[in-house]
């Protein structure tokens, strides 16, 4: 019995494998040698994407290969089955895209393409870099030609593989035809979000950390204390405003990795997420990336902007996300940083939106005593439509036509982004942003955007108190994220015009108050969450005024559209509130107005 039993094991094994190996016969491979050159005739490194008649990819045995792509060095030779397939073949956003189909068959044939630039950035002194990659540091330097890319940072560590503990990995910069990367950058992805630290001499082990535990800080600190550069990767993540708040975040992804070539990921992970409402579709996480990227800038930082594509991990090629960095006259890999910390650069998925304000490339403060006036002119070459150019000043957005010309009354910040008319994905470009400051001012902090981090901020800390049970880790991270909230607090206590808020009241007609306000909006048809009336429920347990208060006004201040403070010597002021006023076709609805008094 076992005997037949192990027969017919063996049989039923065996059977798949004949089955294959009879359709392979049946399947007549045929070879096919592609050539890709320049308009000199050289031959040109790129990526190909070669698929036969069942759309599955084919590819050189020993090419790197990624998401049904793979990159060579302006010849191949596969083997493909007979029958119509189709290739794409592409080198990156400077050169055009070679899209074709050939009938195999099965003698020998021969593919020839020839690619073109559509512009040449280096001649204008523009480098390109993909600050997020994943890939094996042997491909690197034939990537970064395939991809037309002058820099790249490969994250080699992170929180579950750290292969440099016991050895070094020799140069950590490496050269070749021009191009670089640095090839011991790193990655801690935990909890609040993902942080990358590139320019390192030798990592920090942050393998075997929990979702929480250590806190990011400890190895931010820590990083820093190597020299490292640190990258906020997604502004999106919960621990942004924490991060922020240490004075050590060099850089922010606003071209990340959730845009991907052919969809934007749905949603932002364990982020925070938007507000679907008012960032919808496929263009939301991006359009929300970048308002909080505006709220930063309108925080009081001057921080540029990066970009990333974390090939290896998600769909995108290397470089598919890029940030172009002005070095001036020559290229060198020290003097791309330089340039990325001073923000004289553009970040883009597509578009090349090359731009200068009174002849002076992103990164520049210009300086008035009276209204600056400016003239914004440039190149934008783009292989996609463009659907709008877009000017963002202190956050405000409008659209515009290049060349344009404006002038700014008050410091501040601005910028230019440019859109594709592409459906499937967020396609953009943006340029860093230029400052201004006039009678020799800087802006001063918004504070609709410190509010806005500040209620962020203590979010995330009740989240981490909720986390955490350990009694000694949860007091070492409220601790963390208390210092974090004072930073915010201290930002908002800095902005003109500030919100007023109310220290202590009693709390007894207070809390009436409120239940009238529950009834009314019940009454009107807009009823409010059901946890907010449960907070409320919540706060009718304690006992101290000041306390109840705070909460209250915590609930409900970012929901007005205005504020007014009633001074009964000087009259009343009205501030405006982080309420949104969008009113309805047809329609109506219904608005919060804070009313304060001062004797």
């Amino acid at each position: 019995m076992r005997t037949n039993q192990n027969d017919r094991a063996i049989s039923w094994i065996l059977l798949p494998w004949i089955c294959l190996w009879t359709a392979s016969l049946w399947c007549a491979a045929a070879e096919i040698q592609i050539e890709i050159n320049d308009p000199e005739g050289a031959a040109l490194p790129c990526r190909v994407r070669f698929a036969d008649e069942s759309g599955q990819f084919h590819s050189p045995v020993g090419a790197p290969v990624w998401n049904g792509g793979f990159i060579c060095k302006g010849t191949a030779v596969l083997q493909v089955p007979e029958g119509r397939c189709r290739y794409v073949i592409e080198r990156g956003p400077e050169w055009t895209t070679a899209e074709g189909e050939v009938l195999v068959s099965e003698e020998a044939q021969k593919v020839s393409v020839e690619l073109k630039r559509l512009t040449n950035l280096r001649t204008e002194h523009w480098y390109g870099g993909d600050l997020h990659v994943h890939r094996a540091i042997e491909e690197m330097a034939m990537h970064l030609e395939a991809e037309d890319l002058a820099v790249a940072s490969v994250q080699s560590w992170w929180n579950e593989s750290n292969p440099w503990k016991l050895k070094q990995p020799g140069d950590l910069v490496r050269t070749t035809a021009g191009r670089s990367f640095h090839v011991l950058s790193g990655e801690d992805e935990r909890g609040g979000g993902a942080l990358l630290y590139h320019l390192m001499d030798r990592t920090v082990d942050i393998t075997g950390s929990e979702r929480e535990w250590p806190p990011s800080t400890r190895f931010l600190h820590e990083a820093k204390e190597r020299n490292a550069w640190v990258e906020l990767e997604k502004p999106f993540w919960w621990d942004t405003p924490l991060w922020l708040s240490t004075g050590k975040v060099d850089s922010i992804g606003l071209a990340h990795n959730h845009m991907n070539r052919r969809e934007v990921l749905g949603n932002e992970a364990w982020g925070r997420p938007r507000d679907s409402e008012r960032y919808p579709g496929i263009h939301g996480n991006g359009l929300y990336t970048q308002d909080l990227y505006y709220k930063i800038l309108n925080s009081g930082f001057r921080m540029p902007p990066s970009a990333g594509s974390a090939s290896g991990v998600l769909p995108n090629p290397v470089g598919y996300n890029r940030v172009y960095v002005h070095t001036g006259d020559a290229f060198e890999w020290d003097s791309w940083w330089e340039g990325l910390r001073a923000g004289r650069c553009f970040v883009t998925n597509g578009p090349l939106l090359r731009l200068t304000a009174n002849g002076q490339v992103p990164g520049e403060v210009f300086n008035s005593e009276s209204p600056l006036k400016l003239r914004i002119e440039g190149k934008l070459d783009s292989r996609d439509a463009i659907d709008r150019v877009e000017l963002i000043h202190n956050g405000n957005i409008r659209q515009i036509e290049l060349p344009t010309d404006i002038e700014l009354e008050e410091s501040g910040w601005f910028l230019v982004r440019a859109i594709t008319d592409v459906k499937e994905t967020f396609r953009f470009a943006s340029t860093a942003p230029w400052y201004v400051e006039i009678g020799g001012k800087p802006m001063p902090p918004n504070r609709e955007a410190a509010t806005f981090f500040l209620k962020w901020a203590k979010e995330r800390r009740a989240n981490v108190a909720e986390a955490i049970s350990d009694p000694d880790r949860k007091r070492e991270l409220i601790d963390i994220h208390d210092r974090g909230i004072d930073f915010w607090k201290d930002i908002q206590s800095q902005a003109p015009n500030p919100w007023p808020v109310v220290s202590r009241v009693d709390a007894q007609p207070l809390l009436l108050l409120m239940d009238r306000l529950v009834e009314a909006m019940e009454t009107l048809g807009e009823p409010l969450d059901a946890e907010i009336v449960d907070v409320l429920d919540g706060l009718r347990e304690l006992e101290d005024d000041a306390t109840i208060c705070e909460a209250i006004q915590e609930l409900f201040d970012s929901r007005c559209l205005l504020a007014i403070e009633a001074h009964s010597k000087s009259g009343l002021r009205l501030v405006p509130g982080q309420g949104t006023p969008k009113l309805f076709d047809n329609g109506w609805r219904n608005f919060l107005i804070k009313v304060t008094g001062i004797p």
